[in-house]
């Protein structure tokens, strides 16, 4: 009886010539670009673009041998982050000639990265001002562009990953979750447009995505040995950027500590669990109070209001909501469902407000799975964190931000959340 052979795709198949034809002419047209165009940013860029497509490649062929989907997923993030890299640079240079946050970075890490390269680390440890925010960020971006070399481009390409880090972080820690299935999660997280879009270039958003990833996966792991690693490393980089957004992690983290407990060990009682999670809230709301210059509640109110006026100019600056309870649901339907279409008077803030249309249609269609969501809010961690984090950022945003640009690029970090309350859960499917 002859014996079952093993069937290999001629596409896949690397004796192939279809295949070695495929590398030739790559080959060919990689080193005519390196040879012929002067620039030394798109070279850098590309070499960088090249090995990442080599990757996604090798990864598109593992698709076809074994767990077809998680890979296939996966070699899908890198390319379109490579194009929402590049997307973000064109954006960023050709509509609004330069006037963004991400040249300032790159300039101020080009100088530390020059004295990384001579072995000089002293600049990673002086600061002008304060330690936290844009000068943490400085040093940051000087330690990877020391590692992309001296190319926007490249630096860019890096700190998307960085957010894609994030992203998977995020969707593995959903696999805690009974019944959800984490690849489609996952596919989910890397096609939303503002999630491979926004935090794709040189900034804050793409550090602070890394860092809530790392402590969410963190927290859904707690008490893991782990955990105590991911965890405080993620809360210390968000808090490193934006102290408050570690404080909001932090009372969202503690909710769901206190509402569902662990009883494995000593780490999973909730007498532990309430002062060690009580002790580092205070702990990063002092930290972050200090940072902000916050010293009462007045502080706090007129610490809102000031970001709000200043954040109110451009031609997609709208109207404050106004600090009082009853605007709650004012400042949480700014944050997730705005601009609205009739308020798109650019082709980003069109773009910004199809993406909302296209929300708010998934959450008409997927009620019940929301619904679902939120009936059975007690029954894990990760239920109660995305809907305080969720609810608690999106009042903070919509009550300082008065800009529907800059909010459209700082509600990528509640997004994860917000589509994890969409998702299917098969009760047939166990916990990985």
């Amino acid at each position: 009886m002859r014996a079952p052979s093993l069937r290999v795709s001629r596409w896949t198949s690397a004796g192939s010539p279809l295949v070695a034809v495929g590398i030739i002419v790559a080959a060919l047209a990689v080193a005519y670009l390196l040879i012929t165009y002067a620039s030394l940013d798109f070279r850098i860029y590309l070499i960088w673009a090249a090995a990442l497509a080599v990757v996604a490649v090798v990864l598109g062929i593992k698709y076809a041998t074994g767990r077809r989907a998680l890979w296939g997923v996966v070699a899908l993030g890198l390319v379109l982050k490579m194009v929402g890299s590049l997307a973000r640079y064109e954006v960023i240079f050709r509509a609004y000639d330069g006037s963004a946050d991400a040249p300032g970075y790159y300039e101020r890490g080009l100088a530390i990265a020059q004295s990384l390269w001579h072995f000089d680390t002293s600049p990673l440890f002086y600061f002008r001002d304060r330690i936290w925010g844009t000068e943490f960020l400085d040093k940051v971006s000087g330690i990877v562009i020391s590692i992309s070399g001296p190319s926007m481009l490249a630096a860019f390409l890096l700190f998307s990953l960085i957010a894609l880090a994030g992203v998977f972080l995020v969707a593995s820690a959903s696999s805690r979750l009974p019944g959800v299935r984490p690849v489609t999660y996952l596919a989910w997280l890397v096609m939303w447009p503002s999630l491979f879009f926004w935090p794709s270039s040189i900034g804050k958003e793409a550090f602070l995505m890394l860092g809530l990833g790392l402590a969410v996966w963190g927290y859904t792991h707690f008490p893991r040995v782990s955990s105590w690693v991911a965890l405080p490393i993620g809360l210390l980089a968000l808090g490193m950027v934006r102290p408050h957004i570690a404080a909001v992690v932090m009372i969202a983290m503690c909710a769901g500590i206190l509402a569902t407990t662990d009883p494995r060990g000593i780490a999973g009682r909730w007498y532990f669990q309430a002062v060690f999670w009580v002790g580092a809230l205070a702990l990063t709301g002092f930290l972050a109070a200090n940072a902000l210059g916050i010293e009462s509640a007045d502080s706090a109110v007129d610490l809102i209001q000031g970001q709000s006026r200043s954040s109110a100019i451009g031609g997609s600056a709208t109207a404050g909501t106004g600090l009082s309870p009853l605007k709650v649901p004012q400042a949480i339907v700014n944050t997730i469902f705005r601009p609205y279409l009739w308020e798109a008077r650019s082709p980003f803030l069109l773009v910004s407000a199809l993406e909302v249309v296209v929300l708010l249609v998934l959450v008409i269609v997927r009620r019940r799975q929301i619904w679902a969501f939120a009936r059975d809010w007690r029954s894990h961690r990760l239920i109660v964190f995305s809907i305080v984090f969720v609810v608690l950022y999106a009042v903070m945003l919509g009550f300082s931000m008065s800009n529907l640009g800059i909010i459209a690029r700082q509600r990528v970090l509640l997004l994860p959340m917000v589509l994890l309350m969409l998702q299917d859960r098969d009760a047939k499917r166990p916990i990985d």
